[in-house]
């Protein structure tokens, strides 16, 4: 079993494969970056010729350049799109009314139709949107700030402060966010500590991935 990872960026890609190692009980072999292609020694950077970002994530959803000849291989069983919501006006999406109690699902709904419709019907049966909003940093913060965060739209920012206030050197990158969102390798530890109460979009992709794998 493998699954593709299409992201923003390597430091997405770390998150995400933390987390669908605690959702799926897989390890690192099974998971596969498309989009960015990690360097396969260090998985420190990305390889001189590919790049990514919420435009290129896209691009790719549409053309499917990388997507299909990935899952034409026989063990290829899933996809994983991430994008983050801060640019979502750029991209067509409209923002709900922050004052709507389901806004968090509201916004990850419509961002996931649009990308649905690039996909098509088949290959969005076996995807698993990781749609953070705003930042894929506020699922990170969750590990290290206890608290409601779900609509910080400079999450970033946010996580840098927290990790500075802690005594953390922040700095970007795939191995640095691997070792940031480390937690999230524990189902149990995650839970435990309530991280998924403390971000709807963590939560809904979390729940998402631990569904699609226990069909």
């Amino acid at each position: 079993m493998r699954i593709g990872i299409v992201c923003e960026g390597p430091s997405d890609a770390a998150v995400i494969i933390n987390i669908l190692k605690g959702t799926t009980g897989l390890d690192s072999s099974n998971f596969v970056p498309i989009l960015p292609v990690i360097d396969n020694t260090s998985k420190a950077h990305l390889s001189p010729d590919t790049f990514s970002s919420w435009t290129v994530v896209l691009k790719e959803c549409t053309e499917k350049k990388k997507i299909l000849p990935f899952l034409g291989q026989r063990d290829s069983t899933h996809l994983v799109i991430q994008i983050d919501t801060a640019e979502a006006n750029d991209y067509g999406i409209d923002y709900p009314n922050l004052d709507d109690p389901e806004y968090c699902l509201e916004l990850r709904g419509r961002v996931i139709e649009k990308i649905a419709g690039m996909l098509g019907e088949e290959i969005h049966k076996i995807t698993l949107y990781a749609i953070a909003i705003h930042e894929i940093d506020s699922w990170v913060l969750t590990i290290f700030e206890q608290d409601k965060n779900c609509f910080i739209k400079d999450s970033k920012k946010q996580l840098q402060k927290t990790l500075y206030k802690q005594k953390i050197a922040y700095k970007e990158g795939f191995k640095n966010y691997l070792a940031y969102s480390d937690d999230f390798r524990n189902s149990n530890k995650t839970r435990k500590r309530k991280y998924l109460e403390c971000n709807c979009s963590l939560r809904l992709f979390w729940e998402e991935t631990e569904s699609k794998f226990n069909q």
